[in-house]
């Protein structure tokens, strides 16, 4: 009987390929998921998996994920996976040795054969109820096997995945693309794991009591006691395992249809050197990979900054001095005179926004103030040195406050270099402040480096 029942549950677990081998061995199977183009999804029993993934942060992925699943944690029955490597060629015709008869049975034979129908009929419903316990654990894992396809890296080959993705739904519902049918295949299966739990019970009592009667000892009651295990556990997870089923399914639906893009908002950059770093953020905000900052630079339009520096005006204050003549009569005469004028102050630049050039050209606007508390103004033509235009060089015109002579009191001499006092009765040289236009040359540094 144990035979027969091993030939027949055989190719029922060999078929759902749902479970990974723990024993070790000396054969690893080692997939870089940043070259390899597929990833098997079916592999032999006991084989090691490995995965080398390149270009990744070490320190965000350590490479030890393991997969976490829900599934029902009760083995199958050793004489069911045994039994099920030859039940696809090898058929037995008896159980407990008995054979067909030629001739009308008795009683006992006929209570015998019966006996062997409902025996056949427990084998039946108890692999019919492994089946679909494995059918449903398949189901339920779509979620777990394809988050381990995505694990925890954070680049992946969008193809390999997908492709991986549909070989994994394919396995489970003979299609890759999901339909309104796949939502409802977890239901129909517990329900007839339900069902082929009910015929257990049932055919499994009818066999106890002709087992009595023939006075046979009865087969199945680990099996037995191991199904009531499952079905109490489904009976009390089945909402949550049809939810799973059904994100699963969602899940391989989201997979098939993105993009694996992110498009970051786009950044309007205002300034002139813009340094960008991408980043890619976890669910919970926290930077789990960083590309190098990129720098870029912006041109066109006109720019506004300031600068202070050095002025130097071609023009100086005017210096006299007096003397007596040889007839005795005072008068005033030029001295040495300054032909230039230094002042501290500030320029307001416009110029063209082309960080290309090398030397940029542009306007410039300011003000100074002299030791005499007097304003410059000053306006010309610069040029931008260095970077960011740091150091300006600025020829231009301006009008400064300088010491004119006062010349109410004097009279003009022939020769235009020399006066002679008007009233003798008041011989102080007297000058004015006044405002006059010279060319002037300045040398500034650029306060600020703000665009408009």
């Amino acid at each position: 009987m144990r035979t027969l029942l091993h030939h027949l549950v055989a190719p029922l677990l060999l078929c759902t390929g749902v479970a990974w081998g723990q024993e070790r061995n000396d054969n690893v199977h080692v997939i870089n998921l940043s070259q390899d183009t597929t990833i098997p999804t079916l592999v032999k029993k006991n084989t090691f998996i490995g995965f080398k993934i390149e270009n990744v942060n070490v320190f965000k992925v350590n490479g030890t994920k393991l997969i976490k699943t829900v599934d029902l944690e009760y083995s199958t029955p050793a004489w069911v996976s045994d039994a099920m490597e030859k039940a696809k060629n090898e058929k037995e015709d008896s159980v407990h040795g008995f054979s067909p008869l030629e001739r009308e049975p008795t009683e006992q034979e006929k209570l015998i054969m019966e006996f062997q129908n409902v025996e056949k009929l427990v084998q039946k419903e108890i692999i019919s109820f492994y089946n679909n316990y494995q059918n449903v654990n398949k189901i339920t894992e779509l979620q777990d096997r394809l988050n381990f396809i995505l694990s925890d890296s954070i680049f992946v080959n969008k193809d390999v995945i997908k492709s991986s993705s549909e070989a994994i739904y394919k396995s489970i519902y003979d299609h890759s693309v999901p339909d309104f049918k796949d939502y409802q295949k977890i239901d129909e299966n517990i329900l007839r794991l339900q069902s082929s739990y009910i015929n257990i019970l049932k055919n499994y009592i009818h066999y106890e009591k002709l087992a009595t009667q023939l006075k046979y000892k009865t087969e199945f009651q680990s099996e037995i006691e191991e199904i009531k295990k499952i079905y109490t556990n489904i009976q009390k997870t089945a909402a949550s395992m049809s939810e799973k089923a059904k994100n699963g399914i969602d899940f391989h639906r989201k997979i098939i249809n993105s993009d694996f893009e992110i498009n970051l908002p786009p950044q309007q950059l205002t300034d002139d050197v813009n340094t960008i770093t991408p980043q890619l953020k976890n669910e919970k905000g926290k930077v789990v990979y960083e590309y190098n900052p990129l720098i870029i630079q912006t041109y066109g339009g006109w720019k506004i900054n300031f600068s202070a520096g050095y002025f130097l005006s071609f023009i100086g204050n005017d210096n006299y001095t007096s003397y007596t003549n040889a007839l005795g009569n005072k008068e005033v005469a030029k001295g040495n005179t300054d032909k230039i004028t230094n002042a501290l102050g500030g320029l307001m630049h416009v110029y063209p926004n082309q960080p290309g050039w090398l030397v940029q050209p542009g306007f410039s606007f300011g003000i100074s103030l002299a030791d005499n508390s007097s304003a410059g103004f000053y306006g010309g033509a610069s040029l931008f040195f260095l970077e960011k235009n740091r150091l300006v060089t600025t020829f231009g015109y301006s009008f400064i406050k300088v010491k004119s002579l006062n010349t109410a009191n004097l009279t003009t001499l022939l020769d235009s270099n020399s006066y002679a006092f008007t009233n003798m009765a008041d011989t102080e040289i007297r000058y004015d402040n006044i405002y006059k236009g010279a060319w002037f040359f300045g040398v500034t540094y650029n306060l600020s480096n703000n665009g408009k």
